[in-house]
């Protein structure tokens, strides 16, 4: 890919990162509006290539397969789904969604490619401002949210719960600009490890007093894989995909295995009871037996919000349920063995293009984002909700963007 012009490269850098500020704030305050990330940026890579003539990179032929691949699983589940035109309408959403998505990546791949931004270190004020934007929403009684919504309204605090989580999760990619571009005004704080505490603590602060364990666990994912996974040795990268592949095909039997043995765990155990892990066992039970009942092709994309399920109710009060609150279970009860195949076999691209494309230092960063991101995908949210899959798109596009100096594959270097 020839280089930029220097037009293209500063207003290129300047809007993305305008961008990146922007949505991380808005992450903060309203999360749900990040499902417009992918939309945005395809439509700044389309406004380069129109007005600049520059082309930007596409993403790998593997990715552009499984995106494709899960696209295709999403519309043709109308055939066999509880609920056909809800699905056709859902599925077509996402695929407008991926495909933006595309494009998203493939931009922010051509920026990290080229020498990646300039004051990256704005996106790790951002986070942090973003954090202490929730930490006051907390300790002010939700004053913004009572300020939109009137003072009468009554308004729980796990409504920050997706506030937190997204700031949690863009701590990582953030965290990536510090290697090599620090809070560079400030000169005492130009070392990289007062970077990252400075960004980690307002992140900690707010964590501290969230409700939102799945955060908590991402962050604690996160930051495990980042300090001991060992990401030179290619043997530990076939030992992860080989767990990851396992634990996804036997997502149903280990959840009703885990319904009926670790119930009493966590009902006893206070902060799995906080985390509503009972609830969550039950609910994990009742939607395997369910998925098993079509275990070829599942019941189509978003099964669950029109399935009544047999269910115990000892925790889970009703039996019916928007999504399973675990990404592997949704896809077994909405595409079945197929779509459980299908996905499996994207982790294992997935992982093995991070591990060959990106350096070793940015790689460290790029499956921490990951890991934390599946932690949450295994406990919280519905897999197809927008902003859920906004912030997905947001959070790898920053970590592409942040690859500064190229990848493995333009360097020819792989040090795994």
């Amino acid at each position: 890919m020839s280089g930029p012009s220097s037009s293209f490269r500063i207003s290129a850098e300047t809007l993305f990162l305008a961008a990146s500020v922007f949505f991380v704030i808005l992450g903060a305050v309203f999360p749900r509006a990040l499902f417009l990330w992918p939309f945005i940026i395809a439509a700044l890579a389309g406004g380069v290539r129109l007005f600049w003539g520059r082309p930007f990179c596409l993403p790998s032929w593997p990715v552009i397969a499984g995106f494709a691949g899960l696209a295709a699983l999403c519309l043709i589940s109308a055939l066999w789904s509880v609920d056909p035109p809800g699905t056709l309408s859902r599925g077509v959403k996402v695929t407008a969604q991926l495909a933006a998505a595309l494009m998203a990546l493939g931009f922010s791949l051509s920026l990290g490619r080229e020498g990646g931004l300039r004051r990256p270190w704005l996106i790790a004020a951002a986070v942090m401002f973003g954090a202490v934007l929730v930490l006051g929403e907390y300790y002010s009684g939700l004053a913004f949210h009572r300020l939109l919504m009137g003072a009468d309204v009554r308004i729980p605090q796990s409504t920050l719960n997706r506030s937190v989580v997204a700031v949690a999760l863009l701590m990582f990619p953030a965290a990536a600009f510090m290697r090599s571009a620090p809070f560079a005004p400030f000169v005492p704080f130009r070392k990289p490890e007062v970077s990252w505490l400075m960004l980690a603590i307002p992140v900690i602060a707010m964590l501290a007093i969230t409700s939102s364990q799945s955060a908590q666990l991402a962050f604690a994912a996160g930051a495990l894989t980042f300090l001991f996974f060992p990401v030179n040795v290619k043997p530990a990268w076939r030992i992860l995909q080989m767990l990851l592949v396992a634990g996804f095909l036997a997502a149903p039997w280990a959840a009703m295995w885990g319904f009926h043995h670790l119930l009493d765990l966590a009902a006893g155990q206070h902060w799995l009871k906080k985390a509503a892990a009972p609830h969550r066992l039950e609910i994990w039970d009742f939607v395997s037996r369910r998925a098993l009942e079509s275990p070829l092709y599942g019941f189509g994309m978003e099964a669950t919000r029109k399935t009544v399920f047999e269910t115990q109710r000892l925790y889970y009060p009703g039996n019916t349920v928007l999504h399973p609150h675990n990404f592997a279970l949704q896809i077994w009860i909405e595409f079945g063995a197929l779509g459980a195949v299908v996905v499996a076999a994207g982790f294992v691209c997935f992982l093995e293009s991070m591990r060959r494309c990106l350096r070793a230092p940015q790689v460290k960063y790029a499956l921490a984002s990951f890991m934390a991101w599946l932690a949450v995908a295994c406990t919280g949210y519905g897999l197809w909700q927008s902003w859920w899959l906004g912030l997905g798109v947001m959070m790898a596009c920053l970590i592409l963007a942040a690859s500064a100096g190229g990848t493995q594959q333009d360097s020819k270097e792989n040090p795994a």
